[in-house]
């Protein structure tokens, strides 16, 4: 599902917004979500599940074309891990 399919979902299941609201509201939402985690903070949406912030230790690693050994440096990156709710519809 792409950010305009999503902005429709919401316009069709409300009789307030328009799409171009609905676009504004998932705007302003992703951004939320974004600044919390650069600021290293969980996100929590009951239900749903939680975006977390972890960072990598740098590792040694092989390059699958050359063989060769190469150590890749530390990075921070989004763990998601999904809710019970969710997990249930899933099943």
């Amino acid at each position: 599902m792409t950010k305009l399919e999503l902005a429709k979902a919401l316009q069709t299941n409300t009789d307030y917004l328009t799409r171009e609201q609905a676009l504004e509201v998932i705007g302003i939402l992703t951004d939320t979500i974004s600044k919390s985690l650069v600021k290293g903070e969980p996100v929590f949406l009951r239900g749903f599940g939680t975006f977390n912030p972890v960072e990598r230790a740098s590792h040694v690693a092989r390059n699958m074309q050359t063989g060769k050994m190469m150590t890749l440096p530390a990075y921070k990156t989004i763990k998601f891990i999904v809710g019970k709710d969710l997990k249930e519809q899933l099943k």
